[in-house]
């Protein structure tokens, strides 16, 4: 019973927004307004990143305003939080975001994925002249496992982590040549990245990185008409400055 209760109380919702809705309140009933959002921690930094995380602290404070699992921790023995916690991740529930950078500890929510629009709005087309596209594409002859684009978002936070919490959003002119995260948005077969490289007294360049785990049929898809049914490809695309054969690029990227 408690288990199921604590497992509903984290993925009842449908989406993301109501979940941080919910953490408010929460927030709010409890009196515990100094407690940082997975998101907060982050945004400060990020002008714009998409994807469900937590802290172990919000994960808790769900748990306390649930009058079961309220009641039953004040007579435990036991952290109940702390054991829930670690049942989430047993179960797939939570995937740890592990890095030295992150100020918190921080879960991805894969069920909390949305659908993805992400692939409706990249195209491989450049508007200017000074732009260029790399891509490179794998293909996924065998099944795909049902945990592959978690595991790869997961590791893409987990590498961005360093540069999105100790570069921030603004970096000083002052400074030496530096990579930043500009955006992050993640959806269940997709990702997107923004990056920002700058060096002393230039101009910042943007790069746009695009992942995507295609079906055959979909219109970003590569070389479809020599896939089997079934099949599935892993697209890598890149844009940004031309000059050096796209080093900018391979620099940011």
């Amino acid at each position: 019973m408690l288990i199921i209760e604590a497992a509903k109380t984290i993925l009842q919702h449908d989406n993301f927004d109501h979940f941080q809705n919910e953490i408010e309140e929460a927030k709010i009933d409890l009196d515990e307004n100094d407690l940082k959002e997975g998101l907060t921690i982050l945004a400060g930094h990020c002008s714009a990143f998409q994807i469900p995380i937590i802290t172990e602290q919000e994960a808790s404070v769900l748990w306390k305003i649930s009058d079961v699992l309220s009641e039953q921790s004040n007579n435990a023995n036991v952290n109940l939080s702390a054991f829930f916690r670690a049942l989430m991740v047993r179960c797939g529930a939570f995937i740890p975001i592990q890095s030295p950078s992150a100020p918190e500890t921080l879960y991805l929510l894969p069920g909390l994925l949305e659908d993805d629009s992400l692939s409706d709005t990249w195209t491989y087309k450049c508007g200017e002249s000074w732009k260029t596209t790399l891509c490179y594409s794998w293909l996924m002859s065998e099944a795909v496992p049902a945990n592959f684009m978690v595991r790869l978002i997961t590791t893409v936070v987990e590498d961005m982590l360093p540069y999105i919490v100790e570069s921030g959003m603004d970096c000083d002119d002052s400074s030496n040549s530096d990579l930043r995260v500009r955006e992050i948005l993640c959806g269940k077969t997709a990702v997107y990245l923004k990056l920002g490289s700058k060096a002393k007294n230039e101009k910042e360049n943007i790069m746009e990185i695009f992942i995507h785990l295609a079906e055959q049929d979909n219109p970003l898809c590569v070389a479809s008409s020599t896939m089997l049914i079934g099949t599935r490809r892993l697209l890598c695309s890149a844009k940004g400055p031309i000059g050096g054969e796209g080093k900018m690029i391979w620099d940011g990227g």
